[in-house]
């Protein structure tokens, strides 16, 4: 059902090794660690917080929590105390000081003579108001207030009407609220009347008691003329408030209180939501009351946080996603780069390099915290402080682009999980690797490289930093968050390069491998090897040269490495060292056939030993392997079928091995072995041509294709046919642009100088 599905591009058990095998374990168990490293709590210095302790860094949350908001609270608390009723209370020496004047003023108006004198010096006399009323009025005050049993009754109205109920004076009026109730508690009866909410001017007052007391009067007073009412009533109004002027009700402020503070403890308290990356306290502030609660809530939260993510469950879904990634991995590398699982230095390579920027990535990111809490840079921007283009650049300039960016998406995949699935992380990786990977694939030399890096990481992450802020809408796009993306981009920036060109440093030095810029050195003429070719065989060398230029071209048009096929071209034939007068290119007029007082068969060992001699010389000039695999792969298996027909020819009789005539191999397989393989031929073919012509040479050159894929010399070669016959073009191009003819300069007559 699947043999030919999705599962067919999985591996086969079969055909791993244990190296293989055990490098993607432990790649795979290094990015468990990663996931499974604990997180620093973020509230080092605060474990036992007192109130009024200096923050020692800025706290940012980690973790979505609720927290009591005292701001609010406070406001809530506040607004229900401010309607919560005023409690007063009847100050009782007063009442019966006001009950007893009132009561003697009434005395005197019954026993008021013209001639008597008041038995009292106050202002509130009957002497006083005999004064300011009509002598008509006044006897019939005294006849009113002389019936007993109506004063009796007047007075008691008085004292329970007026006096118990209280009165307030101005000075409490203007203090009263006019939407808040107001309570007086009468020490007589324990009880609590309720005046309100009612407006100031309807709150019983000296006026008020005074407007009421002169009523209970008229119910008794005849007067023919209502102005003498008006009269009466305006003095003795007037002598009643200034009696009441004080009042006789005190604010009972420790009640008031006592009911503020029980309705304010009643008020559910409001609560905060904290989100994460929300700053919670700022360093250099002090701790307030509000603040340890907050401490105390988000730690709390951490703890259920740290639980949850040690939960079986979790655990499992995390681990489940990046072995998925691994997969994925896996799966790609085996269709698209399997020589790399062939190849067990360059495997290991990018093992190391894996674990490696996995770790650097999770040190990165402790690093920004602590930035963070030291700076007050938002958690936000955490993506912009991690070296995650570094996998893509030290790949990318070694294994080329597409395994770099697979690479570079694992590692920011397994990154993003271990921070908390976070996006941003992500899509950042997704960005840098692609971008970073492609620009610096062809990078030629350590400058355009670092040049190259540092722009495209840090205008990547500026544009991605500013994207991230304009859509986050609880971010206001101020000046200094510009300013903090600004800054990160630039020292990501400058920070992964330097890294990467450390690390690739390590990685050429210890395991062999060579990035595009490293190629430069191997196409520098005054290398050692090179200046014994052009000194010792100098028809090699010139060989050599030819070969490099127009497989280079054909590089280009290619898609392949053009420094690297340069490189592999011009120290293809060192092996011709051991012997070099015993090759055609190196012969002279002398000795124009080397080979007359040789034996086909020690011809042919001569021929195939300079494959061995020159992987010798290159590991004693510690070349770099790709050159030691074009050395060994560029004449395949090829058939030296000239000795061969020679040795036939001079023994006839004898059967000869043709194993014993050809190369040992192995087959090129990669486009670089193959383009130089089929260089090195094309080029031989045009120097033994006579006269060369366009179409001869591409008749000669594509018979020379067609014999190789007959001989199956490029049965392993990844390359199509349309690739084959575009290489077989560019080559003629470039050996007929060598080999033009110039045109004969003229002669010209010598004449001679008669002077």
């Amino acid at each position: 059902m699947f043999k030919n599905g999705f599962f067919s591009s999985f591996p086969s058990f079969r055909d791993w090794q244990p190296l293989p095998i055990g490098l993607f374990f432990v790649v795979l168990i290094a990015s468990f660690l990663v996931l499974l490293m604990p997180e620093e709590q973020g509230i080092s210095g605060l474990n036992s917080p007192i109130e009024g302790q200096t923050v020692p860094r800025t706290i940012f949350a980690r973790v979505e929590f609720e927290t009591i908001d005292f701001a609010k609270t406070a406001e809530e608390k506040n607004a229900v105390a401010s309607v919560t009723p005023d409690y007063y209370t009847l100050n009782v020496q007063e009442t019966a000081r006001l009950f007893e004047v009132f009561q003697r003023f009434c005395n005197e108006i019954c026993n008021f003579t013209a001639d008597s004198k008041p038995e009292y010096s106050s202002t509130f006399s009957a002497a006083g108001l005999y004064t300011k009323i009509s002598a008509e009025n006044f006897k019939y005050l005294q006849i009113v207030l002389s019936d007993r049993s109506f004063r009796e009754e007047f007075l008691t109205r008085v004292e329970k009407r007026i006096l118990t109920q209280g009165i307030f004076s101005d000075s409490q009026i203007g203090l009263l609220s006019a939407v808040r109730p107001v309570y007086v508690a009468q020490n007589t009866t324990e009880k609590a009347l309720s005046f309100g909410p009612f407006q100031k001017v309807n709150v019983l007052s000296k006026e008020k008691a005074a407007r009421e007391i002169i009523d209970l009067l008229l119910m008794q007073y005849r007067s023919d003329v209502p102005e003498k009412a008006l009269v009466f009533r305006t003095v003795l109004r007037h002598e009643l408030t200034s009696l009441f002027a004080g009042g006789n009700v005190v604010a009972d402020i420790l009640r008031t209180e006592q009911e503020k503070h029980q309705a304010k403890e009643k008020v559910t308290p409001r609560m905060r939501t904290f989100y994460r990356g929300d700053r919670l306290l700022t360093k250099e502030n002090k701790l307030s009351e509000a603040d340890l609660q907050l401490l105390d809530d988000y730690r709390t939260a951490l703890s259920k946080e740290r639980k949850h993510k040690a939960s079986w469950t979790v655990l499992m879904q995390r681990c489940a996603l990046v072995v998925i990634l691994m997969l994925f991995t896996v799966m790609y590398l085996r269709n698209v780069h399997p020589h790399i699982m062939e190849q067990r230095r360059v495997f290991f390579a990018i093992s190391v390099v894996t674990i490696v920027a996995l770790v650097v990535n999770q040190q990165s990111g402790v690093f920004f915290r602590f930035l963070s809490s030291e700076t007050n840079i938002l958690p936000i921007f955490i993506f912009l402080c991690l070296p995650l283009a570094l996998p893509s650049l030290l790949l990318g300039s070694v294994f080329g682009y597409r395994a770099a960016v697979f690479s570079g998406l694992y590692i920011s995949g397994v990154t993003a999980i271990a921070l908390d699935n976070s996006f941003p992380v992500f899509l950042s990786g997704l960005f840098l690797n692609g971008i970073a990977g492609f620009v610096i694939r062809n990078s030629s030399d350590y400058k355009k490289f670092f040049m190259l890096s540092f722009l495209v990481i840090t205008i990547t992450n500026f544009f991605l930093g500013m994207i991230f802020i304009l859509s986050d809408f609880s971010l206001t796009a101020d000046f200094q968050l510009i300013k903090d993306a600004a800054a990160l981009s630039l020292l990501t920036g400058l920070v992964t390069p330097i890294l990467a060109l450390v690390i690739l440093f390590l990685l050429e030095t210890f395991f062999d491998v060579s990035s595009t810029m490293s190629y430069i050195s191997l196409t520098d003429r005054n290398h050692p090897l090179l200046k014994r070719l052009q000194q010792e065989a100098p028809g090699t060398y010139h060989h050599c040269e030819r070969v490099a230029s127009i497989a280079e071209k054909a590089a280009g048009q290619l898609g392949v490495n053009p420094l690297l096929v340069q490189a592999c071209a011009l120290f293809h034939d060192i092996g011709k060292l051991a012997n070099p007068t015993l090759f055609t290119e190196n012969t002279s007029d002398d000795n124009p056939n080397p080979h007359a007082s040789l034996t086909p068969e020690e011809s042919v060992r001569i021929i195939r030993s300079h494959v061995s001699y020159g992987l010798e010389l290159a590991r004693k000039y510690k070349l770099k392997s790709p050159l030691c695999k074009a050395i060994a792969q560029y004449h395949g298996t090829d058939f030296i079928s000239f000795f061969y027909n020679q040795a036939k020819q001079q023994n006839p009789d004898l059967t000869l091995d043709e194993s014993d005539f050809r190369y040992e191999g192995p087959l090129p397989m990669d486009k670089e072995m193959v383009l130089l393989c089929l260089a090195d031929c094309s080029e031989a073919i045009a120097q033994s041509m006579p006269r060369l012509t366009r179409e001869t040479l591409t008749e000669k050159i594509t018979a020379a294709f067609q014999t190789k894929l007959n001989n199956g010399q490029l049965d392993q070669a990844k390359i199509t046919s349309a690739e084959l016959w575009a290489i077989r073009d560019s080559f003629v191009s470039s050996l007929c642009a060598m080999s033009h003819v110039r045109i004969a300069y003229p002669s010209f007559p010598k004449t001679e100088n008669k002077d």
